[in-house]
C-alpha cells in the first residue's frame, strides 16, 4: 500500500473507477512452486494454486512485445490493484478469468507506483 499525504491512492483510485461502472468482476490464479515429495524423485513438485477475486476489464489493443518487430493486436487485461482480494499482485503467467473468458496474463505493459492499476498483455 503506498500513500501520498495520508492518502491511500491505490483505495481512491479503485473507488472511483469502480464507481464509474464498467468494470467487470473476474478471479486471478495464481500457481506457487511447492516442494518435491520425499523419496520420490520423479514425483515433481506439489503446486499451491490460489484464486483472488478482483475488479478490471479487458480490451483489445495494438501492442508491441519485446523482441517482436511492429505491433500485434491482443488482449489487454487491466485489474484495479486495491479490488484483488485476499490481496496478492499479479504476476507473468498468471491466469484470469473474466466474463467467461480465461486469460494467461503474457507481460506487464504497466503499472503505477501506487499500484493502483495493473495492465497485462494477455492470451485467450
Amino acid at each position: 500500500m503506498v500513500e501520498l499525504f495520508g492518502i491511500d491512492i491505490a483505495k481512491v483510485v479503485n473507488d472511483s473507477i469502480t464507481g464509474a461502472g464498467g468494470v467487470r468482476p473476474g478471479t486471478l490464479t495464481k500457481v506457487t512452486p511447492g516442494t518435491r515429495t520425499g523419496g520420490s524423485l520423479t514425483g515433481g513438485t506439489n503446486p499451491t494454486t490460489t484464486s483472488h477475486s478482483f475488479q478490471g476489464f479487458v480490451e483489445t489493443k495494438e501492442v508491441r512485445r519485446d523482441g517482436q518487430v511492429g505491433a500485434g493486436i491482443m488482449a489487454v487485461v487491466t485489474m484495479l490493484g486495491d479490488s484483488v482480494s485476499p490481496t496478492a499482485v499479479p504476476t507473468v503467467n498468471d491466469t484470469v478469468l473474466i466474463d467467461g473468458v480465461t486469460y494467461t496474463l503474457l507481460e506487464l505493459l504497466s503499472r503505477d507506483p501506487a499500484e493502483a492499476v495493473y495492465e497485462f498483455a494477455a492470451e485467450g
